[in-house]
């Protein structure tokens, strides 16, 4: 995988919570689903995830 932005290939894997209004008026946001998030350790540009993230690794050419 590369940035978007500027075509760095290391990043920061982390999670976030995608609130909703409903989970939250209930006080139920840690019930929502979560995102897959990494950031880009060059220019900090973040990518978003909704689905689990897997180490992809480089295939020698």
């Amino acid at each position: 995988m590369k940035c978007n932005h500027c075509q760095n290939e290391t990043f920061l894997q982390s999670r976030a919570l995608l609130n909703s209004r409903g989970m939250t008026f209930f006080n139920l946001d840690w019930l929502d689903q979560g995102a897959v998030t990494l950031t880009c350790t060059k220019c900090g540009y973040i990518h978003w995830f909704n689905l689990e993230v897997e180490e992809v690794k480089e295939v020698e050419e």
